[in-house]
Order: structure tokens, then C-alpha cells, then sequence
């Protein structure tokens, strides 16, 4: 087979079809721009270059990789969130679009606000919230927190990879357990699967992301109730609590939050596919 790129691109595209891949054209592109360094424009713009022998087959190593369900971001080390670029391994998520609407949201939230917003991020995982939320906020200050030492390591790589070490401090423990300070924002993409479900999820997910960022529990809402619970002791007095859920968990979530006589104006946002998204609530402070 000649070793052109717009060759090599369709034999790897077969390749992944005829294995279940769901993204059989995309992944090929996206493992070979990224074995030649350049962006996939540069795949389109150069379909009759010829690649080395060599890439060719680390390139086809790859490509088997991916047949055997690892996802593209854990073979590359790298997703993209927020147009920002995030180092991932398996000890972390991999940041998807969906949760770009909770950033979003606090952003619009602390617009035009003079003063510095100090934001508790829950859970932080690679980072992609809390980075992310630096980035676009250059006058907040976050505190991240995980129960996974190799993921707190990996959301400070990327903290410095973008430059905001300064904005972003890292603690390693429970939810709230390692937190001295209290905050305008509470935010938290936690596990939301229910135990019973984790194993019927795609196998991609299921075999290779952590568990443990995924179980939510027997009914996926262990991790709101211990926030929503413990939330209101840091806050400074009044600020807000936004909370990424699943599709089908905002009745149940807004009704934990109801429950507590410290939560109002609870709001539900919608992603791009039109599923319920994000909650945001008002919190007042316990003192």
C-alpha cells in the first residue's frame, strides 16, 4: 500500500469501522495529526504526502489501541476543553463538552463583578474546571480539591501548562474535608452513575476511565447530598452552588436542594443535545 496520507487515512478508517469504532474517519484523523504534529487541516491540505515508514507503523499501533476500545484522549494524552488543550491519563475523566455549559454559566454569573471571586472546585479531576475558570476569569482565585493524589498531580500540570499556578491552589482529600476557607462559588462535577449502571455504559468508558470518578452510588446521588449537606459552611454569605448532573437527575436534585431551608432560586440548564445540564442555586452561609 502507497503511504500517502489520504491512504493511510483509509486503511485506518477501515480498520476501526470493521472493529465497532463509533468515530472510525475522526479518530484515524486524529491520531495521525497527531503522530505528524500538525493540526487535521493539515491531513486535508496534504492528502497526497507521503508519510515514513516508521510513523506508519506506530501509527497502525495506535490505530490498534483505539480497535481495542482505549479512547483517542488517553492514546494521545490529550483533550480538548474550553479551546484549551488538557494533559489526561486514565487516573483522570476526560473533560467533555457537556461540562463546558457549567463554566459557562459561572462565568456569566461573576461578569462584570470588580471584585476578586474565590471558587471552590469539588472533585477537580484533570483541572478542566478549575483551569479553565482561572483562565477566563484572570481576578479568581480557586481552590481545587480531589481524593486522588495522581489526579490532583495532573490538574497541576495542567495549571502550569496554561500559567495560572498563581490562581489555583490543589488539595488533596474528600470533598470538603481538606478545606480551611470559605468561598463565593461552590462548583462540582461529581460521580453521578448509579453503581448498577457503570457496567452498561459505553466499554470505552466502563473499562478504561476510573471508576471511581464515575460511581455515584446506589442511585448516583451520593455526592449531591453530601454537598448540598456540607456546601452552606463555606460560604462566605451569600454566593451561589452550580452542580453538573445527568440527564434525568435535576427533578431529584432540585428537591435535595429544596429541602434545605438554605437554597433558593434553584435554576436548571440545558446542554447542546437539550438535556438537563447544570443546576445552579443561590446558598447563604450557615454563619
Amino acid at each position: 500500500m502507497e503511504l500517502k496520507i489520504k491512504s493511510v487515512l483509509k486503511y485506518a478508517a477501515s480498520l476501526l469501522r470493521e472493529s465497532g469504532c463509533l468515530s472510525p474517519q475522526l479518530d484515524a484523523e486524529l491520531l495521525l495529526a497527531f503522530l505528524l504534529h500538525k493540526e487535521r487541516s493539515y491531513l486535508f491540505m496534504y492528502p497526497e504526502k507521503e508519510i515514513p515508514l516508521s510513523v506508519y507503523h506506530h501509527y497502525l499501533a495506535l490505530i490498534e489501541k483505539r480497535k481495542k476500545g482505549k479512547p483517542v484522549a488517553y492514546i494521545t494524552g490529550n483533550q480538548e476543553f474550553m479551546k484549551l488543550d488538557f494533559f489526561v491519563n486514565e487516573s483522570v475523566l476526560i473533560p467533555r463538552p457537556d461540562t463546558e455549559i457549567l463554566i459557562e454559566k459561572i462565568i456569566e454569573t461573576v461578569k462584570g463583578n470588580p471584585q476578586s471571586i474565590r471558587i471552590l472546585d469539588l472533585g477537580c479531576g484533570s483541572g478542566a474546571i478549575s483551569v479553565s475558570l482561572a483562565c477566563y476569569l484572570p481576578d479568581a482565585f480557586v481552590c481545587s480539591t480531589d481524593i486522588s493524589p495522581e489526579a490532583i498531580r495532573i490538574a497541576q500540570i495542567n495549571a502550569s501548562n496554561h500559567n495560572v499556578n498563581n490562581q489555583v491552589t490543589f488539595l488533596c482529600g474528600d470533598l470538603f474535608a481538606p478545606v480551611k476557607n470559605k468561598f463565593d462559588i461552590i462548583v462540582s462535577n461529581p460521580p453521578y452513575i448509579p453503581t448498577k449502571d457503570i457496567d452498561t455504559l459505553q466499554a470505552e468508558v466502563s473499562n478504561h476511565e476510573p471508576r471511581k470518578a464515575l460511581d455515584g452510588g446506589e442511585d448516583g446521588l451520593e455526592f449531591y447530598r453530601r454537598i448540598i449537606s456540607e456546601a452552606p459552611e463555606y460560604i462566605k454569605n451569600t454566593g451561589y452552588l452550580f452542580l453538573e448532573i445527568g440527564y434525568d437527575q435535576a427533578r431529584d436534585i432540585s428537591s435535595l436542594l429544596a429541602e434545605r431551608k438554605k437554597y433558593s432560586n434553584i435554576e436548571i440548564f440545558k446542554d447542546l443535545a437539550g438535556r438537563n445540564r447544570v443546576v445552579k442555586a443561590e446558598i447563604k452561609s450557615k454563619v
